[in-house]
């Protein structure tokens, strides 16, 4: 279910919502529609999302004029447009964006506290001058997107998505099914095969991260990046800062 937060829109709630790093946009149902009196338009880009072959579609949107979360009166300044869908799996009422919700402050994730903390602009910028203990490396955008990227020492760009309870994912369009093969549930509620492989070791910049348990995303939707979940990234404290395209992992093992 990973990083699930209570949330208000439009002063109604609380809504169950997940932060997911690897959504790309913000998403709600009817349900917080009708229970928050949105007023639902139709959407300029329609939504296709997942990772199955049965994506998770929406051609409409609505427009959220306050937004708090964790606390009723904990309310975020950015302004967020979320798609508009029947249903998530899960029973949870939207998954929220964070790079959307957050604008263009910086924010970490600490797995292991299950917090998320909002900071001061520029951030990882500024923070590089006071030698602080972590890896910092480009923050990489595909396709004009926000979603957060980096790229690993082999070349390949990897989605840091806390949204999935995936070690280091990759898609495989000719795998069949094998030993340690298991079904998983998408966003759209489609199925994709997935089958546990020998664990990984990549490099991030100057972070090594060994033995990731590692997954092949077998006849996945076409595009599926390579995904780096919370299996790999667990141990670690990510800061995401937008407005210096930077993103910082440090270890949290042995901190208080």
């Amino acid at each position: 279910r990973g990083l699930i937060v209570d949330a208000w829109i439009n002063n109604s709630g609380p809504f169950t919502v997940a932060l997911d790093t690897g959504a790309g946009v913000s998403i709600i149902t009817s349900t917080v529609v009708q229970r928050a009196g949105l007023q639902v338009q139709r959407s300029k880009v329609p939504l296709r999302g997942g990772l199955s072959s049965t994506p998770i579609k929406s051609k409409q949107e609505a427009p959220i004029n306050t937004l708090a979360i964790g606390f009723a009166d904990n309310r975020l300044a950015a302004t967020v447009t979320a798609a508009v869908v029947d249903t998530l799996p899960g029973s949870i009422d939207g998954i929220l964006d964070p790079t959307q919700i957050f604008g263009s402050l910086p924010y970490s994730v600490d797995f292991q506290k299950r917090e998320v903390r909002v900071l001061e602009a520029k951030y990882l910028s500024s923070a590089k001058t006071r030698n602080v203990d972590a890896t910092v490396v480009r923050w990489v955008s595909e396709n004009g997107g926000h979603r957060p990227f980096v790229r690993l020492a082999d070349g390949r760009l990897a989605l840091i998505d806390t949204g999935s309870a995936f070690g280091l994912a990759i898609s495989e369009q000719r795998a069949g099914n094998g030993p340690n093969s298991r079904v998983t549930r998408d966003l759209g509620g489609g199925s994709v095969q997935v089958r546990e492989v020998a664990a990984q070791t990549v490099a991030i910049g100057s972070l090594v991260l060994r033995n990731i348990p590692t997954e092949l995303l077998i006849n996945s939707a076409p595009g599926t990046p390579v995904i780096l979940g919370r299996r790999a990234l667990n141990p670690f404290r990510v800061t995401f800062d937008r407005s210096s395209n930077l993103i910082a992992i440090e270890s949290t093992d042995d901190k208080n």
